[in-house]
């Protein structure tokens, strides 16, 4: 007690750090520091790398809109069903308008909004395949909004499950997710284009032009119809105005993702119709009335109302050869028998509706 102990260092004080350990302490600070400046630009890349995937995916083609158009929209020139608001009266009144540059189909029945003008415009496709000899595309009658109309374009189901809640400025979660929960399997035109999904980063009603065609094909063959089936988008450029008018002649409607209200970006799709070569106009219906609406046909830009982006050619025949010839013994196999006429063999699903 009160002697110093010789090899012990005060028990106040501190040995001075040689320089060997203060060179080591020097190095390890060092690395500290490189590797949290590695770590800060790691997550500033994943950062941009995720503002450039949602910019991607925000940027990507589709619509926008919702059951009425925004204030401003151009309606465009507006007719009953052709030019200066004539009515079809007979084949006459047709071919006067062809020597005059207008073509216009007068076969596909005009359908209003209805959870989204992407499924609202495939399903009057689909509604003038329904009657031109495909009966089982819609449940009952397709000449308006039928319930059978409604449930083909976008079903209870889909409503529940993507549709809600009606999210509108903000997007918010569906059943898609994040995170997921259980839905229903996929049975109408919207499901199958994955209209409204919030896992898509869609809001209500809203639809990708490259969804289109998969909702179209995919319906036709949930119902298990035997057919020829197709359909593919195109971008707008020179050729498009003559592969337009080459679709309408064959007797085919097409969609166009537009941009309604000429700010420069796609926000809408509507059903052409039609063409008037002279004023190099197309006709469309629109889902927001029944009339038929006109427009010049030019590409997306700023300031020009119903700009086309691009267009989604549909085609759905009968595969002919195959079931036609055979015995009703023989008719088999995807084929039904047709009791009309005396009798004959179709592809399962073309059968006329009054066999």
């Amino acid at each position: 007690k009160g002697e110093s102990i010789v090899g012990c260092r005060p028990p106040t004080g501190h040995a001075p750090l040689s320089q060997r350990e203060k060179k080591e302490i020097g190095q390890l600070a060092l690395r500290m520091k490189l590797r949290a400046a590695l770590l800060v630009v790691v997550l500033l890349a994943i950062a941009a790398a995720d503002a450039r995937r949602v910019r991607l995916t925000a940027d990507e083609p589709r619509s926008t809109t919702g059951p009425a158009p925004s204030l401003g929209v151009d309606m465009g020139r507006v007719t009953s069903l052709l030019e200066d608001g004539q009515q079809l009266g007979s084949r006459e009144d047709e071919r006067a308008l062809s020597d005059r540059g207008v073509v216009l189909l007068t076969n596909v029945q005009p359908f209003t909004w209805f959870r989204g003008c992407g499924p609202t415009a495939v399903g009057m496709v689909i509604g003038m395949y329904h009657q031109l000899g495909f009966p089982t595309l819609v449940e009952g009658p397709a000449d308006g909004m039928t319930d059978g109309v409604k449930k083909m374009i976008a079903s209870a189901e889909h409503y529940e499950d993507y549709a809600l809640p009606e999210d509108q400025s903000q997007l918010i979660p569906d059943k898609s997710g994040p995170p997921a929960q259980p839905t229903h399997p996929d049975n109408c035109v919207a499901d199958f284009m994955q209209t409204s999904r919030s896992s898509k980063n869609n809001h209500y009603g809203w639809t990708y032009f490259s969804d289109i065609p998969r909702g179209f094909v995919n319906y036709v063959e949930y119902l298990g119809i035997r057919a020829e089936i197709s359909a593919v988008n195109k971008r707008f450029s020179d050729s498009l105005w003559r592969e337009f008018q080459l679709e309408i002649r064959q007797g085919r409607p097409s969609v166009f993702l537009v941009d309604s209200d000429a700010n420069g970006a796609t926000d809408h799709f509507v059903v052409a119709i039609g063409y008037d070569s002279e004023r190099q106009e197309y006709a469309c219906y629109n889902t927001w009335d029944t009339k038929v609406h006109w427009y010049p046909f030019a590409s997306v830009a700023e300031g020009r109302h119903s700009g086309v982006y691009g267009a989604t050619f549909f085609r759905l025949k009968d595969p002919g050869p195959g079931c036609e010839g055979r015995s009703e013994d023989e008719c088999d196999k995807g084929c039904e028998w047709c009791s009309f006429g005396g009798g004959i063999c179709k592809p399962r699903g073309l059968c006329p509706v009054n066999h």
